[in-house]
C-alpha cells in the first residue's frame, strides 16, 4: 500500500477553532493550523517562531516581584512612552529601558501605591490622554499622572461628585 504525504504550504488562516475540525468542505480548513503555539503567521502564509523577550532591567529584590508583577504601558506623547511595573504596593517606571530614579525628588526609585499583589492579576487599565486610569473590584479607582518631568508622578483616587 502506498503512502500519501500532503504538504501544507499556506497557514494564512491561523489557528482554527476546534468546532471546525471536521469541516473539510471549507477552504479555511486547508489553510489553518490545529494548534498555533509560539509562532507568528506571516501575511504571505508562512510561519515563523515567536520572537523572544528582551531583558530590559531587573526590579530590586525589595519589590518582591516573585509575589506578582503587572506591566502596563503608558504613552505620554507620540515621542515619550513608559513601562510601568506594578508590584506589591509599588510601581517602578521605565523610560527607554532605564529605571527612573528619584521619583518626586526623593531617594526612592518607585511610586508608592495601595495596590497589593493579590489585586495585580485583576487590575484593569485605560489611558485618557496623559492620565492612566486603574480599576479593580476591591479598590477605589485610581489615576496615575505624569508631572512636569520624567521623575514627577502622582497617584490618587478618582474623585466622584455623585455616589449611587
Amino acid at each position: 500500500m502506498s503512502r500519501v504525504t500532503q504538504i501544507q504550504s499556506n497557514f494564512s488562516i491561523g489557528e482554527l477553532d476546534p468546532l471546525l475540525r471536521s469541516r473539510v468542505d471549507l477552504q479555511q480548513y486547508y489553510n489553518g493550523l490545529e494548534k498555533a503555539q509560539n509562532i507568528v503567521v506571516q501575511p504571505q502564509g508562512g510561519i515563523t517562531r515567536r520572537p523572544g523577550l528582551r531583558f530590559i532591567g531587573e526590579l530590586p529584590s525589595a519589590a518582591a516581584p516573585q509575589n506578582g508583577t503587572r506591566l502596563v504601558p503608558f504613552q505620554y506623547s507620540s515621542e515619550i512612552s513608559y513601562m510601568l511595573a506594578f508590584v506589591n504596593n509599588r510601581v517602578y517606571i521605565f523610560r527607554n529601558q532605564v529605571l527612573i530614579a528619584a521619583i518626586n525628588g526623593g531617594s526612592d526609585s518607585f511610586l508608592t501605591t495601595s495596590i497589593g499583589s493579590a489585586n495585580l492579576a485583576t487590575l484593569y487599565y485605560t489611558q485618557n490622554a496623559t492620565l492612566l486610569i486603574l480599576v479593580q473590584e476591591d479598590m477605589a479607582p485610581k489615576i496615575i499622572e505624569r508631572g512636569a518631568n520624567d521623575a514627577t508622578w502622582s497617584i490618587n483616587d478618582i474623585p466622584f461628585d455623585r455616589h449611587p
